[in-house]
């Protein structure tokens, strides 16, 4: 396991980033890790909603994002979620004390469009899927600005 820096790799800060780590990389595939404790952002009366995994995988893919930057020796791109489909979870929340592992493949990637397929496991377990696609603008400013 690489001890990645999420800061590097990721533009959410502080309690908007939910990952904890990276566990492992391929260049299709990306492992990261939420362990949910007290300090978890969404946590509240012992639990956090189950929808909260959907962010979960996002996270993981822009992890992933970030590393495929990184080992080309880029710089790190802001995208954007654009749809979330077939978002299936067997429980209704996520209690204290879970070790939640993020399955992320890539599908497709044409440096601006990325299609991913997702799963969390929590001990050994898949307990929920969703397909992610994502965009990340060449210019970040154009975002901004009106520009596309």
């Amino acid at each position: 396991m690489i001890d990645y820096n999420l800061d590097e790799l990721m533009s959410h800060k502080r309690t908007m980033r939910l990952i904890d780590r990276v566990i492992s990389h391929d260049d299709k595939n990306i492992v990261a890790e939420v362990t949910i404790n007290s300090n978890t952002t969404f946590f509240k009366k012992g639990v956090i909603p189950s929808w909260v995994g959907v962010e979960y995988a996002a996270q993981a893919v822009a992890a992933f994002s970030g590393i495929c930057a990184k080992e080309k020796n880029e710089k790190n791109r802001v995208g954007f979620l654009l749809s979330c489909r077939r978002y299936k979870c067997t429980q209704s929340e996520f209690i204290l004390g879970d070790v939640i592992e993020v399955h992320a493949t890539e599908e497709f990637n044409d440096d601006n469009m990325g299609g991913y397929n997702c799963a969390l496991y929590i001990r050994g377990a898949e307990v929920a899927t969703v397909t992610l696609s994502a965009y990340i603008p060449d210019n970040i400013n154009d975002m901004v600005t009106g520009g596309l």
